[in-house]
C-alpha cells in the first residue's frame, strides 16, 4: 500500500526528497547504464529539478545518531522498526529513531538547498575556521593541585581538580554550542532568503 503524500508543500517536498534518497542507488544505476533522460537530474511532479550529485552534501555534518538513522532509513531503505532494532535494540518504540531520521532529512534538505543557492562555501569557511586548532588555553587547574602537598587532604585535592576539569569541559561545551547556534542561524537566514 502506497502512502499518500502530505498536502503541506514543505512536508510534501521533504517526502519527495526522502523517496529520492531511498532510491539513490537505483538512480545511480540508471545513470551508469545511460537510461536517464537528464543524467544526474530527477524532476519531481512539482517540476523541481533535483541534482543527485549534491544530495549528500550535508551528510558529514550530521550528528552520529541522526546520520545513522538517515543512512539506515533514507539511504538503505530500512523500515523504522528495523532501524530501531539496530540502533536501539532494547527499545520498545521506534519514535526516537524516526525523530533522528526526520531531523536528519530536514538538515540534509537544508544543506542541499544551501548548496543549490550557492552560499555553501561561506558556511564551509565558517566550519573550517571552527575546526582550526586553537591556541592552547591555560588550564584552570591550580599548580598546587598538580603536585599535592602531603599535608593536604587527598579528597579535597581530588575534588578541586575534578571541579576545575568539569569547569573546563563546560567552557568547551559552551563554545561548541555557540558554534552550532551560529551555523543554525546561517542556515535559517539562507533558507529565509531563498524563500
Amino acid at each position: 500500500m502506497v502512502r499518500k503524500l502530505p498536502d503541506d508543500p514543505v512536508k510534501r517536498r521533504l517526502q519527495f526528497l526522502k523517496r529520492i534518497y531511498q532510491h539513490l542507488e537505483h538512480f545511480r544505476a540508471l545513470m551508469e547504464s545511460g537510461e536517464m533522460d537528464l543524467p544526474g537530474i530527477v524532476t519531481t511532479p512539482e517540476g523541481e529539478e533535483v541534482y543527485l550529485a549534491d544530495l549528500l552534501v550535508g551528510l558529514d555534518d550530521l550528528p552520529p545518531r541522526q546520520r545513522q538513522a538517515f543512512e539506515l532509513i533514507c539511504l538503505r531503505g530500512y523500515t523504522e522498526t528495523a532501524a530501531t532494532k539496530i540502533m536501539l535494540p532494547h527499545s520498545k518504540w521506534s519514535t526516537p529513531v524516526q525523530q533522528y531520521a526526520d531531523t536528519a532529512l530536514a538538515r540534509m534538505v537544508a544543506a542541499y538547498d544551501l548548496k543549490q543557492a550557492g552560499p555553501w562555501a561561506i558556511l564551509q569557511q565558517s566550519e573550517d575556521k571552527a575546526k582550526r586548532p586553537r591556541k592552547r588555553r591555560r588550564k584552570t587547574v591550580a599548580k598546587e593541585d598538580k603536585v599535592p602537598d602531603p599535608d593536604d587532604d587527598h579528597e579535597e585535592v581530588v575534588s578541586r581538580y575534578l571541579k576545575a576539569a568539569r569547569d573546563e569541559l563546560l567552557d568547551e561545551r559552551l563554545a561548541i554550542d555557540q558554534k552550532i547556534a551560529h551555523i543554525d542561524e546561517l542556515i535559517k537566514n539562507e533558507l529565509a532568503q531563498a524563500s
